[in-house]
């Protein structure tokens, strides 16, 4: 029998003494963020080397290097998940022992990339799908591409001064108690998280907590409604420009399936990341209403307390930069491409290129019979 964890603030209750996590439901996810691991690193790298070449090629200031340089920050977002996700595993293959997150520096490290990457693919996603429905509603927009870096940073700016400014409030009102005699602790593991987070001893009871738990929570789901909304839009802007047209230009054609692409991933990742919205949104409202006994929902399942934050923090996440780099590579036929020659699998002569997915695609030229025919019969002549 697994002896129950302490109480944890943003987390449940402690269960019941007779509680105990599932060793074979952990073996199957510990196997799953292994598979996430051993795919999604080389699938990522060679979509970053992918999608670099293009932003290097491409003509300059042009919205094509714009969204490639997009699409190099998301990729590199989504190997530091696939990188990162090896303590996790090990730690579910081996009974939920801290192993490595037992070293308080490699605790503190993993805990604080794990509160900047996934708040960052929200920020990505939502910058990604927000940019290509400008340039779908004004086509003779070019997007400046300064608003990367520029946008990146600032976003970095707020999420650390929203988090980290809560834990440094809770210092500065705890740091004269009396309460205080043992030391704080700002990162901690828990055997039902299955990772790192923060923190701090009475975190859980005053105002720096309702900052850590609102900004969370703003910045994590926030954006999510008008993603959706920015998917919706694009999706019947391209119907309907689909519509007006029988036959699109090459140009505009390309545009369009650029933009479902897009679309594709923003959704994917809606789809992947829903767990974790719910997930927030529901302690932070309890957090206001104690009534609701959030914790003791949790608590009162095994499968809900030991399974469902590693499932949707973790597990969701990267499961998530595993299928982007399959929807790239069904979506845009010059990524298929590229993969195919880096494995060595040579490609079928005689094709020309046609758009798609904003690259070059490849279409054999079918087969004209009156072509033939009259060569057939040109031969005979002769």
């Amino acid at each position: 029998m697994a002896e129950p964890p302490t109480q944890l603030p943003g987390h449940p209750a402690t269960p019941p003494l007779d509680f105990s996590w599932n060793k074979g439901g952990d073996v199957f996810l510990g196997l799953v963020l292994t598979l996430c691991t051993l795919l999604g690193t080389p699938a990522n790298v060679m979509a970053i080397r992918f999608f670099l070449k293009h932003y290097k090629t491409s003509s300059s200031r042009s919205n094509k290097q714009f969204f490639n340089g997009v699409y190099v920050l998301i990729t590199l977002n989504d190997l530091l998940v696939s990188l990162t996700l090896f303590p996790v595993f090990v730690s579910l293959f081996l009974d939920r022992d801290k192993v490595l997150f037992s070293h308080s520096w490699f605790c503190g490290t993993w805990a604080v990339l794990w509160e900047i990457i996934p708040f960052y693919s929200v920020y990505l996603v939502g910058f990604l799908s927000f940019t290509r429905l400008t340039t779908l509603l004004n086509p003779n927009t070019t997007l400046p591409l300064y608003t990367i870096p520029l946008s990146t940073v600032l976003y970095i700016v707020v999420l650390a001064g929203c988090k980290g400014g809560a834990v440094a409030l809770h210092y500065l009102q705890h740091s004269s108690s009396s309460c205080c005699h043992t030391p704080h602790k700002v990162f901690n593991f828990n055997t039902h998280s299955m990772y790192c987070f923060i923190f701090t001893r009475g975190f859980d009871d005053n105002d720096s907590w309702f900052m850590y738990s609102i900004s969370s929570t703003v910045l994590m789901a926030g954006p999510i409604p008008l993603i959706l909304t920015s998917c919706l839009v694009s999706l019947y802007k391209i119907r309907q420009a689909t519509l007006r047209s029988k036959s699109l230009s090459s140009s505009v054609e390309m545009q369009r399936q650029a933009s479902i692409t897009i679309v594709i991933v923003t959704l994917v990742y809606l789809v992947y990341n829903i767990p974790v919205f719910l997930n927030y949104i529901a302690y932070t409202f309890a957090s206001f209403h104690t009534d609701l006994e959030y914790r003791d929902m949790y608590g009162s399942s095994p499968a809900l307390y030991y399974y469902a934050w590693v499932t949707s923090y973790v597990v969701c996440v990267a499961l998530n930069a595993l299928t982007n780099p399959v929807v790239y590579f069904l979506r845009m036929s010059a990524y298929r491409r590229f993969v195919l020659s880096e494995v060595g699998v040579k490609l079928m002569s005689g094709e020309e290129t046609q758009s798609n997915s904003g690259y070059s695609s490849t279409k054999k030229e079918p087969l004209n019979l009156n072509k033939v025919i009259n060569t057939a019969v040109r031969g005979q002549r002769l």
